[in-house]
């Protein structure tokens, strides 16, 4: 039994392929005693993936067709905490396990099932590969931002990792709210509804603000990626101070501000050939530790599972398998400073034959946490964070019932900022993770600020900022500032890289994750390095810390203690990549890569049909099937190295409506391509919600997605207009005498600046002056939903009344 926060947790894993074993690893890692059950034949994916999956899982192979492998599977889920499965709906009760049934025979077991499309949805029937649920929502958008035009396939299964990361929390959650009722849940988080956490803020329209620096936008068209001397290549991310200071050092007599067109394009081909000189590596150290700039690595998932900093911070682990031999795998999810995740053993350990495995632990307990529904009810969280993946980590906790109070820098309202250090895309994606909190501006700097902050500390559960450890300590919110005042507070950072290794404090955004774990180098194929089309860490390490958090929780109300929490960018870009970051000795490295590439073999791909695009996955579906398709006749007599071409050429002249019909009746997983821009046409993607049109207080109509896949709580939570409850909250902590104070020094802000788009002027729907991702004439539609819709009503977060001191 393991010593995590999750120890004594009986998690029954019938997962196959990713999401399901990728779920119970997670909560294997943090302690959990997961039993994972196979079929006679074994697991269904042949891949070395599975080293990764199976780790710290005692496994057994059962026959649910026969009396006694189906009556242990039983026996073993009524006594079990949890049980996860990722079957389409309906398969687990046709084999005897239904979870109504077992859940009325065990109350308090969670379920948690993780099918391609959900089981009220018209596609429940769909098989559910990755390729068929990305077409279906978007993720092979062909360029960072671009939410419109023809797929690019990628090979990272993005919709199921979503999934996995989505469904660990719900199940903390569901853990938390059963310590309170006594009552299991039944969790269904689908492939097709966790895709929109990774649409994310491309959804929004209006868009809360874009980067609107024109010297960055600019220079990004010149720089992205120089080759370095040994032939890996650098990434110049945001903001921009870091590459002034390089320019200072190296290039002087260039400044950011002042170049024309001209001068800037001299100033590029400049740092190119400046690059040419040194091996990549060391440009990132120079840059990262001696300039302090946002310059990050660009290497292959092979190189970076040799990374010294991956393995020293346990993002990268050395686990041994019985299978393989000595592997290195992804690490964990978050890190938790006391009740730390750990592998105990690899695949193979501790198997069993025929029946005989049961339950090592006890069984998971805790201590009621207190009155209310949801499970953070009464939680308070001061989130400092800024961008996206801080911020969405405090979003997924508001859903859970917390109260969040969000802090932005005061001096954003003011007009206090220096251009080349204050991020200009400081609110971008605001109302999609910034939804369900309170919103104040103040200055953390300034010792009238420092005053309020230090009020704050004293009351919260969880102090939250993406901050490095020196920001952190010069803004008051590092660890041992934040126990001076709270010792029982839960400190979580949310970083670019992982506390442990040389890369700790780097600094840098999603492309640099990117970039550094070998997710550039695979999109960018032979070419240079290149951004994925989908912002796949952003909001995925945001749901994973989310996790962390909850789990540290769960802790607390075991031991009384807090604890830190660390996630990171580059872990979350490890995660995603599992299925091609198993190294062993004979690897190859061979998954498809490049901008070109249209999927992983002729049977699953993406095809172009004479109207658009759909994706064809064969699954177990064989070549026989295809045959049987009209106007396919003749395909059992093309040779393997040929058949893609084949199809190719039919498909070509099929309307795509035609091929995915014909597909699916013979049993094959198909699906068109719809583009971000087209999900809000699509009927069941509006009536569940998924993308949904709400009033923003202070913002005004929008619409972004939602957030049904959350449980019990309120699915649609609005944003509220950056510093629009500061004087409600500087009232609430003792303030109300001291506001103009306040104000006059600048230590704080109101939100008469909305600093993100509102559309709260008469006349803006029609006014030409949108701002969006696409073109006028593809948003039409879209404006057109906007204003004859009713906008779901705003929930407004409230404050725990009074606010309490946890010292």
């Amino acid at each position: 039994m393991g010593s995590g926060a999750l120890r004594g947790l009986r998690v029954l894993d019938f997962g196959q392929y990713l999401p399901g074993p990728m779920l119970a690893m997670l909560l294997a890692d943090n302690g959990a005693d997961v039993i994972h059950v196979d079929p006679p034949g074994g697991p269904r994916w042949r891949s070395p993936a599975n080293a990764a999956l199976y780790r710290n899982k005692r496994s057994v192979r059962l026959d649910l067709k026969t009396a006694a492998g189906l009556a242990k599977a039983r026996a073993l889920a009524v006594t079990a905490d949890v049980v996860v499965e990722n079957f389409r709906p309906g398969v687990m009760a046709r084999l005897g396990l239904d979870p109504e049934e077992l859940r009325a025979a065990a109350p308090r077991l969670v379920w948690c099932s993780l099918p391609g499309f959900p089981r009220d949805d018209p596609r429940a029937g769909v098989p559910g590969w990755e390729g068929v649920v990305a077409s279906a929502t978007g993720l092979y958008a062909r360029a960072h931002g671009e939410v419109d035009g023809e797929p690019c396939f990628s090979a990272l299964p993005v919709a199921a990792n979503f999934a996995a990361f989505m469904a660990a929390h719900r199940v903390a959650g569901a853990l938390l709210t059963r310590a309170r009722t006594g009552a299991g849940e039944l969790i269904e988080v689908s492939l097709y509804e966790a895709a929109f956490q990774a649409v994310g803020s491309y959804a929004e329209v209006p868009v809360s603000r874009k980067t609107d620096s024109p010297v960055y936008a600019r220079l990004h068209k010149l720089l992205r990626t120089a080759r370095a001397a040994d032939g890996t290549h650098v990434y110049f991310d945001t903001p921009l101070r870091g590459l002034q200071r390089f320019l200072d050092r190296f290039l002087s007599g260039y400044q950011l501000l002042d170049l024309d067109d001209a001068a800037m394009s001299r100033m590029v081909e400049r740092i190119v050939e400046l690059v040419a000189t040194k091996p990549g590596a060391e440009w990132e150290r120079i840059g990262q530790e001696e300039i302090e700039g946002a310059f990050g690595l660009c290497q292959s998932a092979a190189a970076w599972l040799a990374d010294d900093h991956a393995l020293s911070s346990e993002t990268v682990l050395r686990v041994d398998d019985a299978e393989l031999g000595p592997t290195t795998q992804p690490g964990y999810g978050v890190l938790l400073s006391r009740s730390r995740p750990r592998v105990r053993w690899g695949r193979g350990r501790h198997d069993r034959e025929g029946t005989a495995i049961g339950w090592e632990a006890e069984g998971f307990s805790l201590p009621a946490p207190g009155a209310g529904a949801l499970p953070l009810a009464g939680i308070r969280v001061l989130d400092c964070a800024t961008l996206l993946a801080g911020p969405t980590t405090t979003r997924v906790l508001a859903q859970y019932g917390a109260e969040v109070i969000k802090v932005d820098k005061a001096g954003l309202a003011t007009g206090d900022i220096e251009p080349l250090s204050d991020d200009p895309s400081a609110f971008h994606g605001h109302r999609t993770v910034s939804a369900g909190k309170r919103m104040v501006f103040l200055d953390l700097k300034h010792e009238l600020g420092r005053a309020v902050l230090a009020e704050l500390l004293r009351t919260v559960d969880v102090v939250h900022h993406n901050f490095t450890t020196g920001a952190a300590r010069r803004l008051g919110v590092a660890t041992e500032q934040v126990r001076a005042l709270n010792p029982s507070a839960i400190c979580s950072r949310m970083s670019l890289h992982s506390t442990g290794g040389r890369r700790a404090e780097y600094r840098g955004h999603e492309p640099l994750a990117q970039m550094v774990t070998g997710m550039g180098v695979r999109a960018g194929g032979s070419g240079e390095p290149r951004m994925l089309g989908v912002v796949v860490n952003d909001h995925a390490a945001g749901h994973l810390n989310a996790f962390g958090i909850m789990l540290a929780l769960l802790e607390r109300h075991r031991t009384g203690g807090g604890q830190e929490v660390n996630a990171s960018l580059s872990r979350t870009a490890t995660l995603h990549q599992l299925p091609f970051m198993v190294g062993f000795e004979g690897r190859e490295w061979d998954e498809p890569s490049g901008p070109d590439a249209p999927g992983w073999h002729a049977l699953d791909r993406l095809y172009r049909a004479a109207d658009g695009w759909f994706y064809l996955a064969a699954g177990p579906a064989t070549r026989r099937a295809l045959g049987e398709i009209p106007g396919l006749d003749g395909v059992d007599s093309v040779d393997d190295t040929a058949l893609a071409a084949w199809l190719r050429t039919r498909f070509r002249q099929w309307p795509v409506g035609k091929a995915v019909d014909a597909l699916l009746a013979a049993g094959f997983g198909a699906h068109r391509y719809v583009s971000m821009v087209e999900l809000a046409g699509e009927p069941s993607v509006l009536s569940r919600g998924l993308l949904t049109v709400m009033d923003h207080p202070g913002l005004g109509k929008g619409l972004g997605i939602g957030h049904p896949v959350f449980g019990p709580g309120p699915a649609f939570l609005a944003a509220r207009r950056p510093g629009m409850d500061t004087l409600d909250v500087l009232a609430e902590y003792g303030f109300a005498d001291r506001i103009v104070e306040l104000l006059e020094a600048r230590a704080v802000a109101l939100g008469e600046n909305p600093v993100v788009n509102t559309s709260t002027l008469p006349g803006y729907w029609t006014s030409g002056r949108i701002v969006s991702y696409t073109s006028a004439e593809r948003l039409a539609p879209i404006v057109d939903l906007i204003t004859a819709s009713q906008a779901r009503p705003a929930h407004t977060p409230r404050a725990i009344e009074p606010p309490r001191s946890r010292a």
